[in-house]
């Protein structure tokens, strides 16, 4: 696949960043705080709503409100 899931993502960021970022912090609180005073960046669903799209036939699916709150509830569910 070209895209990486959201859950992936996630995956990758805790097992590879975060232990790398604890390599460079000398303990957690100094992590913690870094962490904090992060911005984190989230561009997420387009590559569903593209998927889900595409062709005539399923763009009155794409309109409709229980794909777009399906999409945010995963989104949702992710980041907690």
């Amino acid at each position: 696949s070209l895209f990486i899931s959201l859950n992936q993502q996630i995956k990758y960021f805790q097992n590879t960043t975060i232990p790398e970022l604890r390599t460079q912090f000398n303990n957690t609180e100094k992590l913690s705080q870094y962490l904090a005073k992060s911005i984190f960046v989230f561009n997420s669903g387009g590559n569903d709503i593209e998927q889900e799209c595409n062709g005539p036939v399923r763009k009155e699916k794409c309109a409709s409100d229980e794909f777009l709150e399906s999409l945010l509830a995963n989104f949702t569910h992710q980041l907690k």
